[in-house]
């Protein structure tokens, strides 16, 4: 399934441009006019993997949502854009928790590595977390990636097994997360 990009912007020429852009490169999207669309659609789509947000809007401004969001879900990548402002307003924004900025127009290839980055840092901050709390003895149901069909009876099997005090075996093919999900188990328990 592929990532869900967020694209807020007022104008509804350059929302369709960054939308054809995005999708071209085998991204979701969903769209936005303003800043307060914007706050109610990661409130409401847990889906969306990063935001490319307009700084400059009426109502609420980029900056504004941009901080609404980062108070919402804080390891959300936000992307910001804009058409005018200075050097200081990147650096605002920046600073308030962007990961990247370009100046509209961008070209595609320029908004593609931009979003790839973004992706990419992403990635890499969730996965230091998961290791820091697989070295602490932390880790939970949560944190396993198993959103395979075939996966929900184990996953369902283990938190029982880490709701009761029995001792429990775990048997399977090597390399199929038998670890994982003992560290799991523990973790819950």
């Amino acid at each position: 399934m592929g990532k869900t990009i967020l694209i807020v912007d007022d104008d509804p020429a350059q929302r369709r441009l960054l939308q054809a852009a995005v999708e071209r490169n085998g991204f979701l999207t969903r769209a936005a006019e303003n800043g307060a669309q914007a706050v109610a659609a990661v409130d409401t789509h847990a889906d969306i993997d990063i935001v490319l947000l307009d700084l400059i809007m009426p109502g609420m401004t980029g900056q504004e949502a941009l901080k609404e969001i980062r108070q919402r879900r804080g390891d959300l990548p936000a992307i910001v854009l804009t058409a005018s402002g200075g050097i200081d307003t990147v650096v605002q924004a920046m600073q308030a928790g962007a990961s990247d900025f370009f100046v509209k127009p961008a070209s595609p290839e320029r908004i593609m590595v931009s979003i790839r980055n973004a992706l990419e840092m992403s990635n890499l901050k969730t996965e230091v977390v998961r290791m820091k709390k697989r070295n602490a003895g932390q880790m939970s149901f949560d944190d396993m990636v198993a959103n395979a069909p075939v996966m929900a009876p184990v996953v369902r099997m283990g938190k029982r097994a880490a709701a009761s005090n029995i001792p429990v075996l775990i048997t399977g093919e090597s390399g199929v997360g038998k670890e994982l999900l003992a560290r799991a188990i523990q973790g819950a328990s």
